[in-house]
């Protein structure tokens, strides 16, 4: 199954990559009807390396990231509709006045998430390693909830003439975190995922549970779905 990721760099969006899914799970159609909650997971890890060089010669610094997140959305089908919301949000993001593509146009029921809730988990650090001394030159650790008012993060979108469905995840972001560094303390913003937003899909059917993987430099990460029925 093919999908794209869009990058916003948290503002414009651009397509650039392909990725996989994973372990889909269909529920039943009855859940298409109601409104329900989403949650959603993020588990990022990756690590990376740079020559370095200083007085004592050249070594490598070291980054690792290892993250994870939850995230849980109130979720509501709006009526049925003739545009794709998901085609609309390039435009809106960018503010432009642009005809939609083609395939915007059809027979759409779409998931909207408000409210949402969750929190970020961080164990990062950066070491330095030169003249057989490593050295951690930051560190950021710790949990905080998710920043501010998280809306409009979850979209997913049925297009029923063609039973298939396309996912829109905004990336969460959480502030406070504590930054050790050698010789300073301070505060620090993290990102669940390092991209703005992930778009997957179209997949075959209507909404179901699911988990994207994607490669990113040094490792991976992963974003998993599941939907709950309300009773």
């Amino acid at each position: 199954m093919q999908a794209m990721l869009i990058s916003a760099g948290r503002r414009g969006m651009r397509t650039i990559a392909c990725c996989i899914v994973i372990g889909m799970q269909a529920l039943p159609v009855a859940a298409q009807q109601q409104s329900g909650e989403v949650r959603i997971t993020f588990k990022y890890a990756a690590t990376t390396t740079q020559t370095v060089q200083d007085s004592n010669g050249t070594g490598t610094r070291t980054k690792t990231v290892n993250q994870t997140g939850v995230m849980t959305c109130p979720v509501a089908m709006e009526g049925e509709s003739a545009t794709s919301y998901i085609d609309l949000l390039p435009l809106e993001t960018i503010n432009a006045q642009r005809e939609l593509p083609e395939g915007a146009y059809g027979r759409f029921h779409t998931w909207m998430s408000e409210g949402c809730t969750g929190s970020i988990t961080a164990n990062n650090q950066v070491s330095v390693s030169i003249a057989g001394k490593t050295i951690v030159t930051e560190k950021v650790t710790g949990t905080r909830p998710l920043s501010g008012s998280v809306d409009a993060n979850f979209v997913a979108e049925t297009r029923l003439d063609r039973s298939r469905t396309r996912y829109w995840i905004a990336t969460p972001d959480a502030d406070g975190f504590a930054r050790e560094a050698v010789d300073r303390k301070t505060s620090s913003t993290l990102f669940a995922l390092p991209d703005a937003n992930v778009l997957i899909g179209p997949l075959p059917g209507p909404l179901k549970n699911g988990a994207h993987t994607m490669a990113v430099p040094g490792g991976e990460y992963t974003v998993g779905w599941e939907f709950l029925r309300k009773r």
